[in-house]
């Protein structure tokens, strides 16, 4: 979808592959997930490919917590729009 490797994405963070124009989005609502005030993100948004062209895709992103409730990080599934 990204092409890039399975090692080379490995490497990369998700605003590495964010378009510049969702960035902020996402820190916004991450924020939100973390403070509990949504219990997951969703949103539609654009990817950037290693060849630098863009590719739609739709980001959900779950919270993973401790045995107390903390979150201890997410797990974010990214489903391409361009290729059903």
């Amino acid at each position: 979808m990204f092409g890039y490797t399975e090692r080379e994405l490995q490497e990369k963070t998700i605003g590495d592959v964010t378009h510049p124009d969702h960035r902020n989005q996402d820190v916004a609502e991450m924020k939100k997930l973390y403070e509990g005030i949504i219990p997951l993100y969703r949103t539609r948004k654009r990817y950037i490919r290693k060849d630098g062209s863009d590719i739609w895709g739709s980001l959900t992103v779950s919270p993973l917590r401790d045995r107390t409730g903390r979150i201890t990080s997410t797990l974010g599934l990214v489903e391409d729009l361009e290729n059903p």
